[in-house]
Protein backbone atom coordinates (compact mmCIF):
# COMPACT_ATOMS: atom_id res chain seq x y z
CA UNK A 1 0.00 0.00 0.00
CA UNK A 2 2.77 2.47 0.54
CA UNK A 3 4.75 1.53 -2.23
CA UNK A 4 1.63 2.72 -4.44
CA UNK A 5 1.23 5.50 -2.49
CA UNK A 6 4.91 6.96 -3.10
CA UNK A 7 4.33 5.79 -6.58
CA UNK A 8 1.43 7.67 -7.19
CA UNK A 9 2.97 10.75 -5.58
CA UNK A 10 6.05 10.05 -7.58
CA UNK A 11 4.25 10.01 -10.67
CA UNK A 12 2.09 13.61 -9.78
CA UNK A 13 5.64 14.98 -9.03
CA UNK A 14 7.07 14.08 -12.88
CA UNK A 15 3.96 15.32 -14.24
CA UNK A 16 3.86 18.75 -12.14
CA UNK A 17 7.78 19.15 -13.16
CA UNK A 18 6.76 18.42 -16.60
CA UNK A 19 3.95 21.03 -16.89
CA UNK A 20 0.93 19.39 -16.56
CA UNK A 21 -1.53 21.50 -16.05
CA UNK A 22 -3.98 18.55 -14.02
CA UNK A 23 -0.88 17.91 -11.91
CA UNK A 24 -0.72 22.02 -11.11
CA UNK A 25 -4.16 21.85 -10.57
CA UNK A 26 -3.80 19.36 -7.85
CA UNK A 27 -0.99 20.89 -6.30
CA UNK A 28 -2.71 24.04 -6.00
CA UNK A 29 -5.36 22.25 -3.91
CA UNK A 30 -3.07 20.26 -1.69
CA UNK A 31 -0.69 23.40 -0.81
CA UNK A 32 -3.39 26.78 -1.30
CA UNK A 33 -4.66 26.68 2.41
CA UNK A 34 -1.07 26.30 3.95
CA UNK A 35 0.31 28.86 1.75
CA UNK A 36 -2.69 31.28 2.71
CA UNK A 37 -2.31 30.67 6.37
CA UNK A 38 1.34 31.15 6.30
CA UNK A 39 0.78 34.44 4.25
CA UNK A 40 -1.98 35.41 6.79
CA UNK A 41 0.18 34.69 9.97
CA UNK A 42 2.83 37.00 8.46
CA UNK A 43 0.59 39.69 7.17
CA UNK A 44 -2.49 40.09 9.63
CA UNK A 45 -4.67 41.06 6.43
CA UNK A 46 -7.05 38.50 4.74
CA UNK A 47 -7.19 40.59 1.35
CA UNK A 48 -3.28 40.53 1.62
CA UNK A 49 -2.88 36.79 2.27
CA UNK A 50 -5.04 35.92 -0.76
CA UNK A 51 -3.22 38.32 -3.07
CA UNK A 52 -0.02 36.96 -1.95
CA UNK A 53 -1.00 33.30 -2.33
CA UNK A 54 -2.37 33.55 -6.09
CA UNK A 55 1.38 35.54 -6.52
CA UNK A 56 3.05 32.46 -4.94
CA UNK A 57 1.50 30.11 -7.13
CA UNK A 58 2.14 32.09 -10.23
CA UNK A 59 5.63 32.52 -8.91
CA UNK A 60 5.63 28.34 -8.16
CA UNK A 61 4.03 27.88 -11.71
CA UNK A 62 6.69 29.74 -13.61
CA UNK A 63 9.68 28.28 -11.54
CA UNK A 64 8.83 24.78 -11.52
CA UNK A 65 11.32 24.17 -13.82
CA UNK A 66 13.82 25.70 -11.28
CA UNK A 67 12.90 22.83 -9.08
CA UNK A 68 15.76 20.77 -8.59
CA UNK A 69 14.58 18.24 -5.76
CA UNK A 70 17.08 18.21 -3.44
CA UNK A 71 14.54 19.58 -0.78
CA UNK A 72 10.95 18.26 -0.51
CA UNK A 73 8.30 19.97 -2.68
CA UNK A 74 6.75 21.21 0.64
CA UNK A 75 9.67 23.16 1.57
CA UNK A 76 10.24 24.74 -1.48
CA UNK A 77 6.54 25.69 -1.40
CA UNK A 78 7.22 26.86 2.50
CA UNK A 79 10.13 29.28 1.55
CA UNK A 80 8.38 30.69 -1.44
CA UNK A 81 5.11 31.47 0.84
CA UNK A 82 7.48 32.97 3.55
CA UNK A 83 9.26 35.10 1.03
CA UNK A 84 6.76 36.10 -0.64
CA UNK A 85 4.94 37.12 2.68
CA UNK A 86 7.97 39.23 4.34
CA UNK A 87 8.75 41.11 1.13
Amino acid sequence: MRDELRQREGDRHRALLAGDPIAFAHFMRVHQSRVFRIALRWLRSVEEAQDVTQDVFLTLSRKLSQFEGDARLSSWVYRVAVNHAKN
